[in-house]
């Protein structure tokens, strides 16, 4: 449209048209250049950091940018490394140094970094000066976790590299006066640079609405357009010969009888020109300043700020504020997500016998539900707190070296012994006060075992790379002994192996495996010969898994002499191996060594709820949220969870689909028998198990239909199932009122139509959901949908519940869950994913809104997000308040942006039509310039920012109001297409009151019609009143901010009226001296102006106003409450005192 208004037959000049488009550009390109200078600055401040280089002997200082690989570099304390290196040594004599990686994982415990013993011997600058060696490792990758590389000497030597040795450039040394380290990857073959990758774009879905609005309204530009050009070129062949003024015999190439054709395509483009103020190009500008401001208060939120980590609510992307506001599905991790992530030492089982008293979340929540199947458990439980962190373990049996009394006293002090040698955890503290003492480990699990067995008399205060210092106790009256254990290898933990052993050396000289991990791998490694205390420990483990509690069993094996050198020779084999098939040769070595395990026990673990986290999941739940929980624990502990932090409530059927049942195994044994191959086994095992699955789904989509009980549990009413919208948030406020059967501010009658008229229109939400139902489904049942053709039932199926539970979920499924859930929901549902850990990075990607939480597990779930709490509870009101606030001020936001630029595109309309399709305006073209970035930007601005339907707590109180998102209340094609209907009236009443005034009366004092410039100032004074003040019908919340910004636009205009027409008249042309000699003096300027506004704006407070009484919306009734109840409070009379 700019480019059309450079051709000499354009209505407007050009500068009137382009300069605001210049401006709206500029304003976005000063964004984008304001953060690529910033983001250059950045990258070239890091770049020039000095570190120390040692060549030969001879220390000399480069720029990170000027590193090398096979540079040798000095760091010292608190200093960043500049590249990926290879540790050499440390100035601890053992080769130790500690790392924080909180810019790479955002995790601030400490990492331990091991150097190899053959580097030992480079203490110093000089050391280097005859050190040659060759380093062969695997090329760059983006693995933050893995390296495999051996170092070769000259003399033939070869020495193993893994991630114990390896420094990741942005890392920070700590507590370490100096390493030295060789570059293995710099500049972008860091792994740090190679993780650098953009996360999806993600876009909201008012945006794309916005988009197809746009082209709708270019639509009928162009349609508008090609009309005008049409009736352009007829009126020009057929009328224009007896339009004198228009000079058609006259040598006109505009306005020419004998070529018609080019008038009309002059018409057309003049009438694109003319109209082309119905695109709202400001609005997208404007959009993106509205949310950013949005952002700003929303990281101000004091309801949102965690005083124990200081760190308030951010939004990392501004563009997806409204999506808060329509979230129809939420997928949660547990484990510190939900849970505290700190975790405390409970109960444990020692060979065969159960030990510990403390209570736990679920046995509270128990006692609290009055949950029938768990009352067994609560009744003896000790609820007090615990005394020291991690440990909340309470049975003197254990406690002070009663059980050394005990006839099974050497299984008990081995079961301690691998409590404190089984980990990676480093001491901290003197060991002349034992309890000072402190462990950092690499797991709050790890943490709590390591604590447990302080706690339990066996002090690990001590670790060097070959050894473990153990302070034992040996009597009842205190009595210890310190006993030093050879570390002889690590078997590390990872996702895959879900254990961890090492070997080590007792003080009598044998050599003994202590190992330690999940159920369902140390269980298929055990020694068979002990069924019996095998079952016992088994029951045990699932007691505890029943009151919430993640289990651990533990094992040993002692090892001859000659089988662990054999064995250490293959070890040694696989390390030395460098390629993609490393882990998995080291993998087989392992888990040779790891067979024929002689049970020990087991522990129970808890991780408490964070604070808050059942009313959130409640007060989510009423606001018709549905709510799915991926964990990896055992399903008994995930229903037993669900049940203490509310997701799952008394009165819901559970509807579980499970592939640990006893039909599993039958088929197990009946493939084992059946004589097929092992791929026919496979592909027949398969198929059992996708019917299985499939008869479990359909048996709960027959559930919905028939509605047969699943369940022992007694199910809620049919009437508070299937009550929904607006009648049942009507009850509900008559609960919250005390029993009060009117409000003064609705009149009882219209109150009590509104309670019980049919309320169909209200439930378009809650039928799809049943708050009767939750869906509890199993790791391999899922895996089973996943990779068939179960999908569609699945979703069919879980979006007719409430809540969902998966458990024994993969970090790798949960990915692909919120690629299903996404696809389940379709375009019209959102779906947001919360989690702490890098297993979420994936599904926090890959859902609509992404909200990560920074917890004891790092940062990297909050790097990927959208947006960063410090808590769980806290997404209560970032949806509940902010979602709500948000969604519906973008929502009247677009909807008013569109009224007002409709306005002046149908009033240019009405003005070509006077002027017989020719383009000649009647008004001065800067006036539309301004109309949309002047006149009219700001007021709407606030509405984006500071407008309330209802206060905070109100949207906490009843959370019911967020099912205006969810139902699409406040922006959705109906009101689109109002919001244009509306325009079109306004800009009826705006262009002919003037016509109809002037056509039939004086204007000027001296009898003088009005000229075109008088009419086109006045029509256009309308203009800008009519937006403006239209806005007091859209604001709930006003302030002194909305009454200055819009008086203020009103005042901007007559100012720049007055100015303006002060110019000269070359500048100014037709509105010279136009307000201040011909406009201001007449009064029926004035009364035009009244009239207009009147008759504009007051249909719609008339049908706004019995909309508000015949038929309020939820958030109305809100209102009328709190007005009913502060008439109340003012009415009511002091008690007289006694």
């Amino acid at each position: 449209m700019a480019g059309l208004s450079l051709t000499p037959f354009s209505p407007y000049r050009p500068v009137s048209v382009i300069l605001p488009l210049l401006f709206v550009i500029a304003l976005g390109m000063a964004r984008e250049l304001w953060e690529d200078v910033r983001r250059a600055r950045g990258d070239r401040e890091i770049n020039s950091r000095p570190v120390t280089c040692c060549t030969r002997g001879t220390a000399q200082v480069k720029l990170w940018r000027e590193l090398l690989v096979g540079d040798v570099v000095k760091v010292k304390d608190k200093e960043f490394f500049p590249a990926d290196l290879l540790l050499l040594q440390s100035s601890n004599s053992d080769g130790v140094c500690y790392v924080e990686t909180k810019n790479l994982d955002g995790e601030t415990n400490l990492k331990v970094r091991q150097a190899s013993q053959s580097t030992s011997h480079l203490v110093s600058d000089e050391s280097f000066k005859d050190f040659d060696a060759v380093l062969k490792c695997e090329p760059p990758n983006a693995s933050l976790y893995t390296f495999s590389g051996r170092l070769e000497f000259p003399d033939g030597q070869v020495s193993p590299m893994g991630p114990p040795q390896v420094l990741l450039r942005d890392s920070c040394l700590q507590n370490t006066d100096y390493v030295y380290g060789v570059v293995i990857y710099a500049g972008r073959d860091t792994k740090v640079m190679r993780n650098a990758i953009n996360p999806p774009s993600k876009r909201s879905r008012m945006d794309q609405k916005l988009d197809h609005i746009m082209w709708v309204m270019f639509g009928i530009l162009f349609v508008m357009s090609l009309a005008t050009g049409l009736a352009g070129g007829l009126l020009t062949r057929f009328r224009l010969s007896r339009l004198f003024y228009f000079r058609p015999f006259e040598d006109n190439p505009y306005y020419n009888p004998r070529r018609a054709a080019i008038a009309g395509i002059i018409a057309f483009v003049n009438g694109l020109v003319l109209y082309g103020y119905l695109i709202p190009i400001s609005l997208y500008v404007t959009l993106e300043i509205v949310r950013v401001i949005q952002a700003l208060f929303i990281g101000q939120d004091l309801g949102m700020y965690d005083e124990e980590t200081d760190r308030p609510a951010k939004v990392k992307s501004s563009g997806l504020n409204e999506e808060l506001g329509q979230v129809d599905t939420i997928l949660s991790d547990k484990t510190g997500t939900l849970t505290a992530n700190q975790m405390d030492f409970c109960k444990c089982t020692i060979d065969g016998t159960s030990y510990g008293t403390g209570s736990t979340d679920v046995e509270r929540a128990s006692k609290r539900l009055g949950i029938p199947f768990l009352e067994a458990h609560a009744e003896d439980a000790d609820t007090s707190d615990p005394v020291v962190k991690g440990f909340n373990f309470q049975d003197d049996r254990l406690m002070d070296g009663k059980w050394l009394k005990q006839e099974n006293a050497d299984r008990i002090k081995l079961f301690f012994q691998t409590l404190a040698l089984c980990h990676t955890a480093l001491p901290e503290g003197d060991i002349a006060d034992p309890k000072s003492i402190q462990y950092r480990a690499e797991s709050p699990d790890e943490t709590a075992l390591v604590v447990a067995a302080q706690q339990f008399g066996y002090v690990f205060y001590k670790k060097t790379p070959t050894t473990l210092y153990v302070r034992e106790i040996t009597g009842t009256k205190g009595e210890t002994a310190d006993n030093a254990y050879e570390l002889l290898n690590v078997l590390e933990f990872s996702s895959a192996r879900k254990r961890m052993s090492v070997i080590v050396r007792l003080p009598g000289g044998n050599i003994v495996l202590l190992s330690k991990g999940a159920d369902s791998v140390m269980l298929d490694r055990l020694d068979r010969h002990d069924e019996e205390h095998i079952s016992i420990t088994l029951d045990h483990l699932r007691t505890y898994a029943e009151v919430g509690l993640r289990t651990l069993v533990f094992a040993y094996k002692e090892l001859k002499p000659v089988e662990y050198e054999q064995w250490l020779e293959k070890f040694t084999t696989a390390q030395n191996v460098i390629g993609k098939n490393r882990e998995e040769i080291l993998e087989e070595v392992q888990d040779e060594i790891e067979r024929g395990l002689k049970l020990l026990g087991g522990t129970g673990v808890e991780d408490k709820l964070q604070e808050g986290v059942p009313k959130c999941i409640e007060r989510l739940a009423q606001a018709g949220i549905k709510i799915w929980v991926l964990t990896g624990d055992k399903m008994e502990t995930a229903i037993n969870i669900g049940y203490a932090c509310s997701l799952l409530r008394p009165g819901m059927d559970k509807l579980i689909v499970s592939l640990g049942g006893s039909s599993v195994q039958v088929l197990d044994e009946k493939l084992s028998h059946g004589g097929l191959s092992p791929d026919d086994r496979a592909r027949r095992r398969k198929d059992e198990l996708q019917t299985l699955v499939r008869q479990q789904l359909d048996d709960g989509l027959r559930a919905f239909e028939s509605n047969i009980e699943l369940d022992e549990l007694p199910r809620g009413s049919s009437s508070s199932r299937h009550e929904g919208g607006s009648g049942r948030f009507a009850n509900i406020l008559q609960r919250d009122s005390g029993g009060v059967s009117s409000f003064r501010s609705f009149g009882s009658q219209n109150l009590q139509r509104t309670m019980s008229r049919d309320r169909s229109s209200y439930t378009k939400m809650d039928d799809a959901v049943n708050d009767a139902y939750a869906l509890v489904i199993d790791g391999d049942s899922l895996a089973v949908i996943l990779t068939g053709d179960l999908q569609n039932s699945f979703m069919e199926l879980a979006t007719k519940c409430s809540s969902v539970i998966c458990c024994r979920v993969s970090p790798k499924q949960k990915a692909f869950v919120a690629k299903l859930v996404m696809k389940g929901l379709g375009k019209d549902k959102l779906c947001l994913a919360i989690g702490d850990g890098a297993n979420d990075v994936g599904m926090i990607q890959v859902a609509n809104v992404g909200v990560g939480i920074i917890g004891v597990e790092g940062a990297q779930a909050a790097m990927a997000a959208d947006f960063t709490i410090a808590k769980f509870r806290f997404l209560e009101r970032l949806l509940l308040v902010h979602g709500h606030w948000c969604y519906r001020r973008i929502s009247v936001m677009i909807r008013y942006f569109l009224f007002k630029v409709c306005l002046i595109g149908w009033i240019s309309v009405y003005s070509n039509i006077f002027t017989v399709f020719s383009g000649n305006p009647l008004y001065d073209d800067w006036y539309a310039s301004f109309y949309s970035t002047v006149f009219t930007a700001l007021p709407v601005g606030a509405v984006g920012t500071t407008d309330q339907d209802v206060s905070a707590e109100d949207c906490i109180r009843y959370p019911q109001l967020y099912r205006a998102g969810q139902r699409q209340q406040y922006f959705n094609t109906k009101l689109v297409f109002l919001s244009i209907i509306h325009s079109v009236y306004a800009s009826l009443v705006i262009f002919f009151f003037p016509v109809a005034l002037y056509l039939v009366s004086a204007f000027r004092s001296n009898g003088q019609p009005a000229a075109l410039q008088d009419f086109g100032a006045a029509l256009f004074t309308g203009l800008v009143l009519v937006p403006n003040l239209q806005l007091f019908t859209y604001v709930h919340y006003f302030t002194w901010i909305h009454h200055f910004l819009i008086w203020g636009s009103i005042l901007v205009w007559f100012l720049f009226l007055i100015i303006y027409g002060s110019l000269s008249p070359e500048l100014s042309t037709g509105a010279f001296m136009e307000f201040v000699e011909v406009l201001a003096p007449s009064p029926s300027y004035w009364l035009l102006q009244l009239l207009v506004v009147v008759v504009a704006i007051f249909p719609d407070v008339i049908v706004r106003s019995f909309q508000w009484l015949l038929r309020p919306a939820d958030y109305q009734i809100v209102l009328g409450l709190a007005k009913f109840k502060s008439q109340t409070t003012t009415t009511t009379p002091a008690p007289t005192p006694a």
